[in-house]
């Protein structure tokens, strides 16, 4: 789930935590809702599904010298607001260390695990987050509906919403 590790210890653990702060990620159960119920998430989030697949996403983003990468950082359609944040010097810094032994495979790992379950599940009184939590969400995500955002009340008894707009 996408806010697997902290969700689940800020859920487990909440006498340990004082606060919880999420930066534009949705909770897994928010995140599955919007897979399940809106065409414009499921379309966006595609590359999750490629990513189940053993070594060939490795495979396709290693492709001409990491040319995904490059695209990532730098195209009009990627969703980067500000690409002069990723002049070539930072790209190539990116490239080398995804080319490394596993340098693309523990990272593409936590997209093949959001589907997986969790051998022990949370009880269902550790369902909602105690401490306060915030969630700092970018208004403009070319990959995670702003909707999602508006939907953590239930999952959160004391929740604070900020959008950043651009």
């Amino acid at each position: 789930e996408a806010w697997s590790h902290g969700e689940e210890s800020t859920q487990r653990y909440p006498e340990l935590v004082d606060r919880h702060i999420v930066l534009n990620c949705p909770h897994g159960r928010v995140f599955k809702t919007f897979l399940e119920n809106s065409w414009t998430q499921l379309r966006r989030s595609w590359f999750i599904f490629l990513f189940q697949m053993p070594r060939l996403p490795e495979a396709l983003i290693s492709l001409q010298d990491y040319q995904f990468l490059e695209q990532l950082f730098t195209s009009h359609t990627s969703g980067v607001k500000n690409r002069d944040q990723f002049p070539a010097e930072v790209v190539e810094a990116y490239k080398y260390t995804f080319s490394r032994p596993g340098g693309l495979t523990g990272p593409i790992n936590y997209y093949r695990a959001m589907f997986s379950s969790p051998k022990d599940s949370l009880p269902r009184e550790k369902w909602t987050i105690s401490v306060p939590t915030l969630i700092i969400w970018g208004d403009d995500d070319h990959v995670l509906q702003r909707e999602m955002a508006d939907c953590h009340d239930t999952i959160c008894s004391d929740l604070t919403v900020k959008l950043v707009g651009d």
